[in-house]
């Protein structure tokens, strides 16, 4: 899934950074901190909600899209605090249209 995703967004002419774990999302938003951070929700270790959190501990501008294999509804169980955060939510599988408008509203 990461690989895909890295291909689409460089495809749509975005530079890529990417992480496989949380604990490596959070290093590399430390020091490279990008523009935008596209979250999975489910992620082995750390779930991606709270690697949300802790990077927004460290950069409370950080611009958090998540995405999940989750049903679209599943996105109320998200605690509400997580929503003041939480820049977007895609459900998976991610085509490259949905990708692009998500990118462009969190961009600006």
């Amino acid at each position: 899934m990461l690989e895909a995703m890295e291909e689409m967004i460089k495809a749509l002419g975005y530079q890529v950074a990417t992480a496989n774990n949380a604990e490596k999302a959070i290093e590399r938003q430390e020091s490279f901190q990008p523009d935008v951070v596209l979250m999975d929700r489910n992620m082995a270790g750390m779930d991606g909600i709270t690697c949300g959190k802790k990077i927004m501990e460290n950069d409370p501008n950080a611009k958090i899209p998540i995405i999940s294999g989750y049903d679209p509804g599943s996105s109320q169980q998200i605690d509400r605090h997580a929503w003041k955060w939480i820049k977007d939510y895609l459900t998976k599988p991610v085509d490259m249209i949905e990708l692009s408008q998500v990118l462009g509203r969190v961009l600006g």
